[in-house]
């Protein structure tokens, strides 16, 4: 009977230790990608972007992958950023404004079907006409970006 209790009581603690280990894990991971976020609105953007792609590199999650994405951007590390926009898209929780990000990003480093080749391959389910849409709304926005002309003129009295 005592070698029962003892068996017990050794395969009770050794559970707990590793649901703590797990739960604490978990934890941490929450910890690293709130710090980041604090970085994030410090404008701390290359810790942010190190701590997100430590988080990420730990643990894959959708979240971690598109703000790892954002801070490339804002960072204006674009080939990054269409790197981690492609592992953005991947996940089931991506969103449309996602896709135009990784069009957007692979218009920026010159991978524009590539790009494109992306969204076909992990999103079968997206209808052509969607991503011919999008396509056409992030070609429409640079040619317009690129074609403002802006005369400078000197005031005078200055």
């Amino acid at each position: 009977m005592v070698l029962i209790m003892k068996k017990t009581l050794t395969i009770l603690s050794i559970s707990a230790g590793l649901l703590l280990g797990v739960v604490g894990a978990a934890e941490a991971q929450r910890s690293k990608i709130r710090y980041a976020d604090e970085q994030m609105e410090l404008m701390n953007y290359r810790n942010a972007v190190q701590l997100y792609e430590e988080a990420y590199a730990k643990k894959p999650m959708y979240e971690t992958a598109k703000k790892a994405a954002q801070a490339h951007d804002i960072l204006r590390d674009y080939e990054q950023s269409y790197e981690w926009w492609k592992n953005a898209v991947g996940y089931e929780e991506a969103e449309t404004s996602d896709f135009m990000s990784l069009l957007t990003a692979a218009q920026r480093v010159g991978k524009q079907e590539e790009g494109r080749g992306v969204l076909e391959a992990r999103r079968p389910q997206m209808q052509a006409s969607l991503l011919d849409s999008l396509t056409g709304s992030v070609e429409h926005f640079v040619s317009t970006a690129s074609k403002k002309r802006v005369k400078l003129e000197g005031v005078e009295g200055l």
